[in-house]
């Protein structure tokens, strides 16, 4: 079994660094197919970390023997992360509910100091589309995940309710 780790502090621009170790190891294990949808993942924890924990988070990779990859970030604050509902105008929440509908486990392991979330991707030749995406290995269908989620109607997330008004022009003055 392959693996790498990295830590990195609490920044938001430790977000994309953290993306762009995920990417090196991906490409290095032949892997770039899971890219898209690991890259999603592995942001939605790191941002959890920085954001909720506030404390340097190490991302660990592991590619497993059946090609599938884990991801785990391990962060210094016990607190476990749950999936939530929000109200459909939330700007924040869902980010647990992408883990758990793009990925085919995850979990979090409690520590004596902190905790690790984790989830696993399958390879894409194991991959079966659930009605959440297209079948075109590599590509998820965000906007598919996002209605079957009870969010379309969402001014860009998916069709807008046919009793939406329309923008005015911004090009004619408002009366």
């Amino acid at each position: 079994m392959r693996s790498a780790e990295q830590s990195f502090p609490a920044r938001t621009g430790s977000v994309r660094a953290a993306r762009h170790f995920l990417d090196e190891e991906l490409e290095r294990w032949q892997q770039q197919d899971l890219q898209w949808t690991a890259e999603l993942l592995l942001s939605e924890l790191a941002t959890n970390a920085v954001l909720h924990a506030g404390t340097e988070f190490t991302v660990a990779l592991l590619l497993l023997p059946d090609g599938a990859v884990r991801i785990e970030v391990t962060d210094r604050v016990r607190r476990v992360p749950r999936e939530r509902r929000y109200d459909a105008e939330a700007t924040t929440g869902r980010g647990i509910a992408l883990v758990v509908h793009l990925s085919r486990a995850w979990g979090v392991d409690k520590q004596a100091d902190g905790k690790v979330v984790w989830c696993e991707l399958e390879a894409e030749s194991d991959r079966v589309s659930e009605g959440c995406g297209p079948t075109t290995p590599g590509v998820v269908d965000l906007d598919a995940f996002l209605r079957a989620d009870d969010q379309d109607g969402l001014p860009g997330l998916g069709t807008a309710p046919a009793t939406a008004a329309s923008p005015p022009n911004v090009d004619e003055p408002v009366t």
